[in-house]
This record gives C-alpha cells, sequence and structure tokens, in this order.
C-alpha cells in the first residue's frame, strides 16, 4: 500500500502519484505495472529519477546518490479513456535489488538516457527496452538552424501545452537522508507523467516525417552506447592479432592480376609475412608458373624462404605462344612491412 497519495496537476487533468517507502509495497506496485503491460496493447511507461543534489560536486555528469524513481504507466481501458498513474519510489528505504527484476521489464520511456540510464546502472539497474525521447525530438528539428538538444519542460509546453515548474528549484532541492515533501513528491511524479504524455505525440511525428526506422535505430544504439560507455568494451589482443594475420594471409595467398602474365618460360615470385614465435613474421614466397595464351589461370606453388622454387612448365601443346607480360621475378606486398 503507498504511504500516501498526492493529486497532481497536469494540464487540464489531474494524475494520482503514489508514494512508496517500503519495499513490500514498491515490489507490488511494480508487479502490477508489468501485468498491465501484458495486458494492454498501447501501455506505456514513463521513467525518471531524482538524485542528491546537496553538494556542490554533484552535477548532472557527476549526479549524486540516487534517491527516487518514478514511473508513469498509461493506458487506453475498457470504456476508451486514457489512464495514468504515477509511483514515486523513495530509495532511501526502498531495496533497489528487489525491483531492479521488475523495472527491467518494462518498456520505458526516458528524457536524456545518458543521465537516467546510468544513474540507475550505478545502482545494478540495466533497463532492457529503454527508448529516449530526447534524441526523438532532436531527430525531428535535425539539420534546422539552432537546433539542439532541450529540456524536458519545453517540449511539454511544445507538445503538450503543459507547463513544469520546480526546475533549478525543486529539481535540486533532494538530499540522501530527508523525508520527501509533498513538493517533491508532485514534481518528480509530475516528470514522469510528462515523459509518458510526450510518447504519443512525438512518435506519431516521427512517423509523419518518415523518420520511423532511423528513431529506432537510434533508441537500441543508444542503450548500447550507455553499455559500452559504463561497462568497456572487451578487447582480446591475442585473437585480435590472430585473426589479422589469418585474414592477410588468405588474402595474400591469391594472385594479383598484375602477374597473370608473364615472359615465355619465366615464373613470378611473390614475398609475404605469416606469423611466427612471439609474434614476429617469417618471410615466405609464393610461385606462379608461367602462362602461355591459353592459360588464364595458374596455380601457384607455396614454398619457405629457405627451398629453391621450382619450375613449371606449360602443360600445353607445342606451338601456343606466350603471353607478353610483367617478367619480374619478385613482388613483395607492403603488408610484409610487419616487424
Amino acid at each position: 500500500m503507498a504511504t500516501r497519495t498526492l493529486a497532481v496537476p497536469v494540464g487540464d487533468r489531474e494524475v494520482e502519484v503514489d508514494l512508496h517507502t517500503d519495499t513490500a509495497s514498491a515490489v507490488a506496485a511494480l508487479a502490477r505495472f508489468v501485468e498491465a503491460a501484458g495486458r494492454y496493447d498501447d501501455f506505456k511507461v514513463g521513467l525518471d529519477t531524482e538524485t542528491d543534489s546537496s553538494k556542490l560536486e554533484y552535477t548532472v555528469k557527476n549526479p549524486g546518490p540516487l534517491r527516487t524513481i518514478q514511473v508513469a504507466g498509461s493506458a487506453t481501458v475498457e470504456d476508451g479513456s486514457r489512464f495514468t498513474r504515477a509511483l514515486v519510489l523513495d530509495m532511501r528505504d526502498v531495496d533497489v535489488t528487489e525491483i531492479a527484476p521488475l523495472l527491467v521489464q518494462l518498456p520505458a520511456y526516458v528524457w536524456n538516457i545518458d543521465f537516467d540510464y546510468y544513474v540507475l546502472a550505478r545502482e545494478g539497474v540495466w533497463l532492457q527496452d529503454v527508448r529516449d525521447l530526447l534524441y526523438t525530438d532532436l531527430l525531428l528539428r535535425n539539420g534546422k538552424t539552432g537546433a539542439y538538444y532541450r529540456g524536458l519542460a519545453v517540449a511539454a509546453r511544445q507538445y503538450l501545452g503543459v507547463e513544469i515548474g520546480g526546475k533549478g528549484t525543486t529539481q535540486v532541492s533532494y538530499d540522501s537522508h530527508s523525508d520527501l515533501s509533498d513538493e517533491q513528491i508532485s514534481y518528480a511524479g509530475l516528470d514522469a507523467v510528462v515523459t509518458v504524455d510526450l510518447a504519443t505525440p512525438l512518435e506519431e511525428a516521427i512517423a509523419a516525417s518518415g523518420q520511423e526506422t532511423a528513431n529506432e535505430l537510434e533508441w537500441r544504439a543508444s542503450r548500447g552506447r550507455m553499455v559500452m560507455q559504463l561497462r568497456g568494451i572487451g578487447f582480446e589482443l591475442d585473437r585480435y592479432t590472430e585473426a589479422l594475420f589469418d585474414v592477410e594471409e588468405r588474402r595474400d595467398t591469391r594472385p594479383w592480376p598484375a602477374w597473370r602474365s608473364c615472359a615465355a618460360g619465366g615464373e613470378g615470385r611473390w614475398i609475404w609475412a605469416t606469423p611466427g614465435p612471439a609474434g614476429s613474421a617469417r618471410r615466405s614466397t609464393l610461385t606462379v608458373p608461367p602462362r602461355c595464351s591459353r592459360h588464364s589461370t595458374p596455380t601457384p606453388r607455396r614454398t619457405s624462404a629457405s627451398s629453391s622454387p621450382g619450375t613449371t612448365r606449360c602443360s600445353c601443346p607445342p606451338g601456343h605462344g606466350p603471353v607478353a607480360g610483367n617478367a619480374s621475378s619478385e613482388i613483395t606486398s607492403p603488408l610484409t612491412a610487419r616487424r
């Protein structure tokens, strides 16, 4: 059961915002949201966070400890009306490890993934289906003079006609220990409600502009970018080097078109490098047999650098003249410059 419920004005309507200050009630409330996501095809979730701003070193780039997670769910119900309800979870008292498995099941719209995803991932909550409406809004204005990332309040005013108060005041009033005031609860809940309300007009605008695919790719890429940014990218240098040598060798053992002609009785040799001990390179040769006018592709013979390459004569009947062309005996690939 919610600790208390507030009716928060959102434009010309009011939305109920439930505050949860214990783990059991928070888990039960989120479970109902997960159940609703499976029941209603158009169920949407807006997600937002507030952090401790009590110290000067806490900034957007270096946010303080997580204080609240607010989630707003919205769906069209049986009578055709749109129903929205919001939860504010006080993370001073709620165990994040208990709610994390439920949060990651929700398809969440956010405004500025760089902030919210970071704050939640730091607590062990790695959202799976997250859609950043900040990028959607920018995509709609991309290419226009003065296009830039905008705040939630500006977008709410343009698309919803809703004014969000408290930016720069209530927004930075949270700490890690005080009880939440009604003003702080209302501010947090309103941000989540406005986020979910923006989903429909922004998605409709993207569809009308023909940029649905670009928007979807941006959403998917932004989560991947955040995971790489926070977890790093695993890189196995030894395996990469081994694969690189393999690619070079497979490519280098194919005769270049420039060698496909040679003087009568001559043969061309290509010298290249293959991996040796401790990353060293071993020189080898590729012998290209001579060809007559009936040969188009000779069969190369690969030999080590220490052996004497044999001479392969044309097997065509006598009387076929040689193909005029390059008679140079050795060609060195630039890839053999490895040291």
